[in-house]
């Protein structure tokens, strides 16, 4: 701890200097899942040596980390105490800081909503270089403004984290539909078992032997049906698998599932071969090539972010299939990756970026890319009801090659579905929700 003291002061003391010369900055942790360019290698804040475990407390199941730890570095050291976070991120790379700062959800969050919903209290270096901390009860608006800010209201440098049980399996059931409707309403159903741990479904069109693949999990202590290894540089990755494995229960080590769409990005690495054939031989061959973070250092490598545009969306439940129609007809993009997400009633700020304060008769509410005054808050429901209230959309797009004007109707963010795009068969050139352009 007293190594972190000094390393926070002396990032104060940069922010300080920063601050006084009145000069942006950047935060720059090491790998990243961003595609933002590095403007001004000089203004910049380095934060990749604050990626350690400070403390695992077993009894009240909280650990105190810092924020440039890993996922999958966070998970092995909390499966050592039968432990590990509420929602982890399918992609190991990710940061504890980039989930909270950013956002992140999982194929548990039909249960315990965002990876901040798991944070208890984070310590945050503000513009001015001053140190504080900020909590549920202690700054809570500072707390609440930090989720999704992607740092741009401080630099969060310490946090708390709630834990829950862990186990060595996971049963996993891959269940088919064959319509929106269908997967919608039965995701919903499954949210409802409290014995489900895990709940998420892939999405592959009207032209696919199914229409989507509900994948349900259940940890277990004990392999009661066969097992499976995702992670095998030869195997297909997850997305193949789950719709060839459509009707079947198998068990999977819990490290394996979590991060189950690492191998291939979900399905990004299918692009990167080109003319070449996919096989389980080209994928063993390209296997390390085609993890998340490596295409992710490709893609930034390679500046996709000058024509590829990627974005979270959100839509309530009463919209999403509305919203699936919309895209098969206008996009025909898939997989789709659709993951419910509980939003607890207690959390009365959003925790996406912007914020707005709305008119008296309105709550507070913001969207990914948009918010809207018009927009009526939707009901939340108990905590103890676990109805799915929200899910978001991951959008990667080629935006010089098409023109595309249509207009997405506004979606509320207090309730909603996870659509996650991977891919990029399609190519637009504006992209407007709400009212809101995205070029």
């Amino acid at each position: 701890m007293d190594t972190h003291k000094f390393d926070v002061r002396e990032l104060s003391k940069q922010v300080r200097s920063f601050y006084e010369q009145r000069k942006p900055f950047r935060i720059y942790h090491g790998d990243s899942h961003s595609f933002r360019a590095m403007h001004d290698p000089k203004a910049v804040i380095h934060t990749s040596h604050l990626h350690h475990v400070l403390d695992v407390n077993k009894t009240s199941r909280f650990a105190i980390v810092e924020p440039n730890i890993s996922m999958d570095k966070l998970l092995k050291e909390m499966l050592k105490y039968g432990l590990m976070p509420p929602v982890v991120p399918s992609f190991p790379g990710l940061t504890v800081g980039g989930t909270f700062a950013g956002t992140a959800g999982s194929s548990a969050s039909f249960r315990y909503g965002f990876f901040d919903q798991a944070v208890l209290w984070v310590e945050v270096v503000l513009p001015d270089g001053t140190i504080t901390r900020a909590s549920r009860t202690r700054n809570a608006e500072l707390l609440d403004g930090t989720v999704g800010s992607l740092g741009t209201l401080g630099i969060v440098t310490l946090l708390q984290i709630k834990l829950v049980e862990a186990a060595k399996w996971v049963e996993l059931r891959y269940m088919p539909v064959e319509s929106d409707v269908d997967a919608l309403e039965t995701l919903e159903r499954l949210a409802k078992d409290p014995g489900n741990s895990f709940l998420e479904a892939i999405l592959y069109g009207p032209q696919s032997p199914h229409y989507g693949v509900i994948v349900v999990g259940k940890l277990s202590t004990a392999s009661h049906h066969p097992q499976v290894i995702l992670d095998n540089p030869v195997s297909e990755w997850f997305y193949d698998h789950a719709l060839r494995a459509c009707g079947t229960t198998q068990c999977v080590q819990l490290d394996d599932y979590l991060f189950r769409h690492d191998r291939g990005a979900l399905n990004l690495g299918k692009y990167c071969f080109g003319r070449l054939p996919l096989n389980s031989w080209t994928r063993w061959l390209a296997d390390p090539a085609l993890r998340s973070s490596p295409i992710t250092r490709t893609a930034q490598a390679l500046h996709w972010a000058d024509h590829l545009f990627m974005q979270d969306l959100v839509t309530p439940p009463e919209s999403t299939s509305t919203m699936l129609d919309f895209m098969e007809k206008n996009l025909g993009i898939y997989p789709l990756l659709l993951t419910p997400v509980l939003r607890s009633p207690n959390d009365h700020a959003s925790t996406f970026t912007p914020h707005l304060t709305l008119s008296t008769n309105l709550t507070r509410q913001s969207c990914a890319l948009t918010s809207s005054p018009s927009l009526q808050r939707t009901s939340t429901f108990p905590s103890a009801d676990l109805r799915p209230q929200r899910y978001t959309i991951t959008v990667p797009l080629n935006s010089r090659t098409a023109n595309w004007s249509s207009v997405f109707t506004s979606w509320a963010v207090s309730n909603g579905f996870i659509l996650g795009i991977i891919t990029q068969k399609k190519s637009f050139g504006r992209f407007m929700i709400g009212g809101g352009m995205r070029s």
